[in-house]
């Protein structure tokens, strides 16, 4: 099994996540979905450095590195007691990652199959002990899929939620009706379930595995976490067969849960979430763009993420970005003593630089005549169909009044042939009948003159037909007085 060495590109940092300096910090878990459903089994020495690992990737990690862990960092982080035994099952926890693989179901190559991958590649130990004594490890480059550049399909959780379950079991029991929060429920068939939680062959009879695991989980999460579940046997004949767990928000004086803004119901829409929001996009993840941008924000600046998280919101990732620039340019110019406060406040209210707003009036006024393109094109269509309506329903009538009163075409023709003579046309006399039907001025002259001889049969296309032409042509003239209609 070969060492994990990092990218010798890319500088190597032995936290590339600030590691909690209190246990009231938040910091965030996140891994697969598919992850989290996997086959595995862990003892609480082998979880809680399987946790404090994960603590320390960041969500814009793109490969792994050897992450330092502080024994006595550990301890303070999981509250255990600080004892040469601590450290010695500390130590030997590390060891015994190295031997554990994880079975995962993933696609390759369009089909399911079923991965197993060590979960440690590396392990490094002080010899001594005291203070400085650490651990170094490495993950498995198989590992990359379920723990790096996450973009959809996993769970994002705060580290507090965890840190004083005292089994392994539990601690995989919350994360998997955690992922679930949102629907409210979760069902699983209890050899199912075993076999997730690498139980299979010590409690055979459901008996143990509820009274051992299930009800005590039940309490500890209840007591630790943010969320608490009741669960409904199902049989089949005498056994039980699945259970059905119902999910709860946990809201005790201790709990650990993220600040109400990440507990905000999410919009229903196609996966999201809309992407650009600020909404929540699964059970009790903080919304997408905490997680897009906490880490960064808070390296460069000292944002805290109960801060950032008061103050998204709906903002979209434009706004954000706003805030950022401007905060960059207000550090630039020497007026941002308090880059966090700058930016935060930049935020909320919306602040923007000259430049910003500039480029924001021009955006306006882009916006504003895609606008006026797009109403004066939707108003030319109106017309034009209120006209073809209107001819429509005129050529009608005068087919009817021509059926109706023999000879009224010849009658008019001879009609506008007199007034043309009256004016000095004399080509008047050249046009045949054939002509006032094909040509489409003389046809015009035509239908003209019969509307005028029978106005009472064109009363109703006049009432009705012509006002919608009159109207959208009114509206066209008020957004552009030039128009040419056709």
């Amino acid at each position: 099994m070969s060492d994990i060495k990092p990218d010798t590109k890319t500088p190597r940092r032995p936290s590339p996540r600030k590691p909690a300096k209190k246990a009231t910090d938040t910091v965030l878990i996140r891994k697969a979905n598919d992850l989290v459903e996997a086959r595995y089994k862990f003892d609480i020495w082998e979880t809680r450095l399987f946790i404090k690992m994960l603590t320390m990737i960041r969500a814009d990690d793109r490969d792994f590195f050897e992450y330092k862990i502080y024994i006595n960092d550990l301890v303070k982080d999981f509250g255990m007691e600080s004892s040469k035994d601590t450290y010695r099952r500390i130590k030997e926890g590390a060891r015994k990652l190295l031997t554990k693989i994880i079975k995962v179901v993933v696609k390759d190559d369009g089909r399911l199959v079923e991965l197993e991958t060590p979960i440690v590649g590396a392990v490094k130990k002080t010899l001594e002990e005291g203070d400085g004594s650490y651990i170094k490890l490495g993950f498995y480059p198989d590992m990359k899929p379920f723990l790096l550049e996450l973009k959809e399909r996993y769970l994002v959780y705060d580290f507090r939620n965890v840190r004083n379950l005292p089994s392994p079991y539990y601690v995989r029991l919350y994360e998997l009706l955690k992922q679930y929060e949102r629907v409210g429920e979760r069902r699983f068939e209890v050899e199912d379930l075993k076999e997730i939680l690498g139980l299979t062959q010590e409690y055979k009879l459901y008996g143990h595995f509820k009274s051992k695991i299930l009800d005590k989980a039940q309490a500890k999460l209840a007591e630790h976490t943010d969320i608490n579940f009741t669960y409904q046997e199902i049989k089949k004949g005498r056994a039980v067969w699945a259970l059905v767990f119902k999910i709860h928000k946990n809201r005790p004086a201790a709990t650990a849960a993220l600040p109400a803004q990440a507990e905000a119901p999410a919009r229903q829409a196609a996966f999201f979430r809309p992407e650009n929001t600020a909404q929540p996009s699964a059970a009790g993840e903080p919304p997408p763009l905490f997680d897009a941008y906490f880490e960064r924000l808070n390296e460069w600046w000292g944002v805290e993420a109960d801060e950032l998280l008061k103050r998204l919101g709906n903002k979209t990732a434009e706004e954000v970005e706003r805030a950022v620039q401007f905060t960059k340019e207000r550090i630039k110019i020497g007026k941002a003593h308090n880059p966090a406060g700058v930016f935060l406040d930049a935020l909320a209210k919306g602040h923007r630089t000259p430049a910003q707003l500039r480029a924001d009036k021009l955006a306006e006024q882009k916006r504003r005549e895609a606008e006026r393109r797009t109403r004066l094109h939707a108003l030319a269509e109106e017309y034009e169909a209120a006209m073809n309506d209107y001819s429509a329903a005129v050529n009608d009538t005068v087919r009817a009044v021509v059926a109706e009163h023999e000879g009224v075409t010849e009658a008019v023709i001879e009609d506008i042939k007199n007034a043309q003579r009256l004016i000095g046309n004399k080509q008047i006399d050249t046009y045949s009948i054939d002509d006032f039907r094909r040509d489409p001025m003389l046809r015009g002259m035509v239908i003209a003159a019969i509307m005028g001889r029978f106005p009472e049969r064109f009363a109703a296309q006049r009432n009705t037909l012509l006002p919608r032409t009159e109207e959208a042509k009114r509206q066209i003239l008020e957004i552009e007085p030039a128009f040419r209609f056709g």
